[in-house]
């Protein structure tokens, strides 16, 4: 998604949300959380970014991705995503998962954060 702003983020989300009610579709966003980074940074920043996305609060979910410079690549989908739930009746999500690539390899010098959430009624 190359405009990832909250307006095009919004706009994306409604349009999901109708394609989806037609079919009774899952809406699925993906994204890599912070980039190359220490370990206790990302999981700060991400922390924080996951936070607001769990509250379904997509203008301060996209504002903590700009304030503390959150890598996101796919921050965009993530606030359609948000939106598009938000419109199906979802009120907050759970997170089931966050891990960062030091968690596996054990270099926590510079992470990559990877989270999976649920949102649902």
């Amino acid at each position: 998604m190359m405009l990832q702003d909250l307006k095009t983020s919004i706009e994306v989300g409604e349009a999901v949300a109708r394609a989806a009610e037609k079919h009774r579709a899952v809406v699925i966003a993906s994204s890599d959380w912070t980039h190359y980074e220490p370990q206790e940074e990302a999981q700060s920043k991400d922390k924080q970014a996951i936070e607001a996305a769990l509250q379904m609060d997509e203008k301060k979910f996209q504002e903590i991705i700009e304030e503390r410079s959150v890598s996101a690549c796919g921050y965009g989908p993530v606030t359609a995503m948000i939106h598009a739930a938000k419109l199906y009746g979802a009120k907050s999500g759970n997170l089931l998962s966050y891990q960062t690539s030091g968690d596996v390899t054990g270099d926590k010098r510079a992470v990559v954060g990877y989270a999976a959430a649920l949102f649902e009624k």
